[in-house]
């Protein structure tokens, strides 16, 4: 069996597939981070440190334009676009929700967000031992849900659909034919049933469940 692609492989094979198959979604990925600005990330989230692949994204690209194209971006976590190292700043500065929801339990101040649009956020997990966790922590959700195991798994399944054809966000008054939307669930069903049944809660929970990380959280009841 071939060896799983790395974050650093698959960020590359992006730059290789956006030009050609989405071009105008690979035109609103702006430049990478500047290190001032990851600095500035990093003092807001101490006394936690930015995990590696949240770097490695950033600097391959530090987020992209908003735009209606791209409110269902992204397979697999379809939060909105991807926010920028000063995005993110904003989003702990200026989110009348956030320090409201760290005080009730609905949000974790180890959290970095990397997508958001209005209600919706997917985050990374900072803290062990799931940091490097992809979450769904849009507010109004039930839970916090786990979207993928980590950036590298994220874009690693992104790749696949990408190279299968499926698009990257429908296009402005556009949607996904019922067959199509069939067929896309079927491509993605592998990645997200690794991780649609195994529900997170808060930052206690994170921590119990450390006890399943090498386990297939599939196989949970």
């Amino acid at each position: 069996m071939a060896p799983l692609m790395t974050l650093d492989e698959s960020l590359e094979r992006l730059d290789a597939l956006l030009p050609e198959r989405e071009p105008e979604f690979w035109a609103s990925l702006n430049r990478p981070v500047v290190e001032k600005d990851l600095d500035a990330l990093r003092r807001l989230l101490d006394p936690y440190e930015l995990h590696e692949e949240l770097v490695a994204l950033l600097r391959w690209h530090d987020g992209q334009r908003d735009s209606k194209h791209n409110e269902g971006a992204w397979p697999l976590i379809e939060c909105g676009p991807l926010l920028s190292a000063l995005g993110a700043c904003e989003f702990f500065e200026l989110d009348n929700h956030w320090a409201e929801s760290i005080d009730a339990g609905w949000w974790s101040a180890s959290w970095v967000p990397i997508t958001a649009i209005r209600h919706s956020v997917a985050v990374v997990e900072t803290a062990g031992p799931l940091d490097g966790l992809v979450i769904n922590a849009s507010f109004g959700e039930p839970k916090p849900t786990p979207c993928a195991q980590s950036l590298a798994a994220l874009m690693r399944a992104i790749c696949i659909l990408v190279e299968e054809g499926f698009p990257l966000r429908a296009g402005l008054g556009e949607g996904l034919t019922a067959k199509q939307w069939i067929a896309r669930e079927d491509a993605i069903r592998p990645f997200r049933a690794v991780y649609g049944d195994w529900l997170m809660r808060r930052a206690p929970i994170l921590e119990e469940g450390s006890r399943h990380v090498g386990d297939s959280p599939a196989a949970d009841p």
